[in-house]
């Protein structure tokens, strides 16, 4: 698989660019500098190696980067339609008291 930016994250006044390289494997670079500065994959605890920046921060990058969309997410199960249709709540008609 080819990297493939996938979008930039921005925390505490700097830049970082979230490129995939593998599925679910994604590298940080810091813009300012062209810096590798880690990389994280999506799953279970959101694992991280960092390089040039403190584990926490590279762990804020990757959360930012997961819930703004910057990572494809994992296939979900799919979930069926109820096989009976829901009813319809009949429209409210207000009444006035005179």
């Amino acid at each position: 698989m080819s990297a493939k930016v996938k979008g930039m994250v921005q925390l505490e006044g700097l830049t970082y660019r979230i490129v995939r390289v593998a599925q679910g494997s994604y590298n940080v670079v810091r813009i300012h500098d062209d810096s590798d500065v880690g990389s994280f994959r999506t799953g279970p605890g959101l694992p991280v190696e960092p390089r040039q920046v403190e584990p926490a921060v590279l762990v804020q990058i990757a959360r930012m980067a997961v819930q703004s969309a910057k990572t494809s997410v994992p296939k979900f199960a799919r979930v069926e339609p109820p096989k009976t249709p829901l009813p319809i709540a009949e429209p409210r008609r207000e009444t006035r008291d005179r």
